[in-house]
């Protein structure tokens, strides 16, 4: 006889499932969206309602790539004129400016930087603030 807790057909774990990336929108200081982007994907801002977060900030292009995807693996860009702060998977903080003269690759209109999944950030733009982490993905 079975033991009660046997799980007979079990198929084996396929190992830990990649964190998702969580991100919050606020402006003036007051949340005013969050979200879980459970498939992996680019993560867009602007101002046009076409992007995963339609934000009305002057200083903000129509649409841009915040966080693009590689591989499966996501890189922040960010704008020469944002501040804010990136900690790393070694528990180290690097302002934006840092980065900016040393560790991320310009592109011109923007800087970017490969993301490791225990990364965790702030981004300002004028009233527009940022915040994003990687987390487990919750249950549904």
């Amino acid at each position: 006889m079975a033991a009660p807790y046997a799980r007979p057909n079990q198929a084996p774990s396929p190992g830990p499932k990649p964190r998702i990336l969580r991100v919050g929108v606020l402006l003036g200081g007051k949340i005013v969206e969050e979200r879980l982007i459970r498939e992996r994907a680019p993560v867009t801002i602007g101002q046009s309602m076409r992007n995963t977060f339609s934000i009305p900030v002057e200083g903000l292009p129509l649409e841009f790539t915040l966080f693009a995807l590689d591989e499966h693996r996501y890189s922040l860009r960010f704008l020469p004129r944002m501040d804010g702060r990136l900690s790393d998977s070694g528990g180290q903080v690097h302002t934006l400016d840092a980065l900016k003269s040393h560790g991320a690759q310009s592109h011109g209109s923007y800087f970017e930087v490969p993301l490791t999944e225990s990364a965790r950030g702030k981004l300002s733009l004028g009233d527009l603030t940022i915040l994003f982490q990687f987390v487990t993905e919750p249950p549904r």
